[in-house]
C-alpha cells in the first residue's frame, strides 16, 4: 500500500500464505508489518507519525532503521530521520454504556451517557461513535474532552459503536478501547403487566399486600404513583 498524504487504522493479521509479506510505502520510510494493529498519518509537510498498539513494525528510510513495537510511536521528518520510540497512553475502560446495550425510545431519539476510567497522565480523550465497527465515518467525534463522561446527541434508530482513547501532554492519540456496540430501537408499544399473584397479609406490622407479576425488561412499575 502506497499512501501519500492520509490517515488510516490497520489491522494486520499474520499471513497463511507462505512468503507474503504486508508493505507500506510513505513519502520519506516503508514499513514492513508482519502481524500488527497500527495507524500512520502524513502530514502536507511529509512528515509522518506511525503509532503502534499492538505488534511489531520496521521502518526503513534507506539511511536509518527501526522497529516499533507494542504502545509505541515515532515521528519520520521530511527529512527521512526518525525520533525515538516514544510511549503511547493505554485504552480507557469503557463503564457505560455496557455492551450490547438496548436504548428503546418511543420517538427513535435518544441520548445516552458515555462513561470511562481515568488514564494517568491523559491531557484529554478522544470519543468516538459510528454506525459502522470500522468507525469509516462517525456520528459524534469529540477529540479534546476534558473530563471522563459525554452525552451524546440525540440519535435515530440503529446500531452504533462507541470508544475512547487517551490524548497525552503532545495531543498524540493512544490506544482505543475495545469498541462498544449498542443499539437504538423504536418501540411505541406500551409494556405489557400481568399480575400473577396478588395477596393481602395480616403482619405484626399491620395489613400488607403481596403483588407478584411481570412485565418487558425496562419498563417502570408504580404502585399507586409510587415506583417500585
Amino acid at each position: 500500500v502506497r499512501l501519500l498524504v492520509s490517515s488510516i487504522e490497520a489491522d494486520i493479521k499474520k499471513s497463511v500464505v507462505r512468503g507474503s509479506q504486508f508493505r507500506l510505502e510513505m513519502p520519506t520510510a516503508t514499513a514492513d508489518i508482519d502481524k500488527a494493529r497500527m495507524s500512520v498519518e502524513i502530514r502536507p509537510d511529509k512528515q509522518s507519525q506511525v503509532s503502534v498498539y499492538s505488534g511489531q513494525v520496521d521502518l526503513d528510510t534507506g539511511s536509518q532503521k527501526i522497529q516499533v513495537t507494542d504502545r509505541k510511536t515515532v515521528m519520520i521528518s521530511a527529512l527521512r530521520e526518525i525520533t525515538k520510540p516514544e510511549n503511547l497512553l493505554p485504552a480507557p475502560k469503557l463503564t457505560a454504556p455496557r455492551p450490547l446495550e438496548t436504548f428503546p425510545s418511543a420517538t427513535g431519539g435518544v441520548s445516552f451517557s458515555c462513561v470511562w476510567n481515568p488514564v494517568p497522565g491523559a491531557r484529554a480523550y478522544r470519543l468516538e461513535i459510528a454506525g459502522d465497527r470500522f468507525f469509516d465515518k462517525p456520528v459524534v467525534s469529540s477529540d479534546d474532552l476534558r473530563v471522563t463522561a459525554f452525552a451524546t446527541p440525540a440519535l435515530g434508530q440503529g446500531v452504533y459503536h462507541v470508544r475512547v482513547a487517551a490524548l497525552d501532554a503532545l495531543g498524540r492519540t493512544g490506544d482505543f478501547a475495545d469498541p462498544i456496540p449498542v443499539r437504538i430501537v423504536v418501540d411505541r408499544q406500551p409494556p405489557f403487566i400481568e399480575i400473577q399473584k396478588f395477596v393481602v397479609l395480616q403482619t405484626g406490622r399491620g395489613r400488607e399486600v403481596l403483588v407478584n407479576g411481570r412485565t418487558e425488561p425496562g419498563a417502570a412499575v408504580s404502585v399507586g404513583g409510587r415506583p417500585v
